[in-house]
């Protein structure tokens, strides 16, 4: 079973590599400055890649996190067909998907955010899925706005990043 966060050693250590400096970029197929991401990330960024959910998690687990991040929603074959035949339902059901998604993805930096403290970085959704793209702007922004309020409800699920790569 997943632990949540919540020994102090643990996030002392954490605490140490909380904010990198690398800037992140998931996408299961695309590559940064490449067609179609090529006109809307920012120029001169080098940025590492990561493929799928689980990449991501290791990402924050080994680097802290990113400076900047440019998300995609749909990382596998099952996401795209989803999107395609579900239209806006895709948002009601993406829970229900074998594999993690971009939602996945932002929601997790979100709680890890509120954990630490820290504010959510820089980030762009370069996603063709514009129902999952408005949905995580929506969610970012409602994070960022009760944050600063010091509304934000802290989430029920934290989970440890290293229990994650046990799984």
């Amino acid at each position: 079973m997943l632990e949540e966060f919540s020994d102090k050693e643990y996030k002392s250590n954490f605490n140490k590599r909380l904010k990198s400096n690398l800037n992140l970029f998931l996408d299961d197929d695309r590559t940064p400055y490449l067609e179609p991401t090529s006109e809307i990330l920012p120029k001169g960024l080098d940025f590492e890649v990561v493929r799928n959910y689980q990449e991501f998690i290791e990402f924050f687990y080994l680097h802290g996190i990113p400076k900047f991040v440019s998300f995609d929603m749909d990382l596998c074959a099952e996401h795209y067909a989803a999107y395609l035949n579900l239209g806006e339902k895709y948002i009601d059901q993406y829970q229900n998907f074998k594999e993690k998604c971009g939602i996945d993805c932002v929601t997790h930096l979100i709680r890890i955010c509120y954990f630490y403290g820290v504010d959510f970085p820089e980030y762009q959704i370069h996603s063709l899925n514009n129902f999952a793209k408005e949905y995580c702007i929506g969610l970012i922004e409602k994070f960022k706005i009760e944050l600063l309020a010091g509304m934000y409800t802290k989430p029920e699920n934290i989970i440890k990043v290293e229990n994650l790569l046990k799984a």
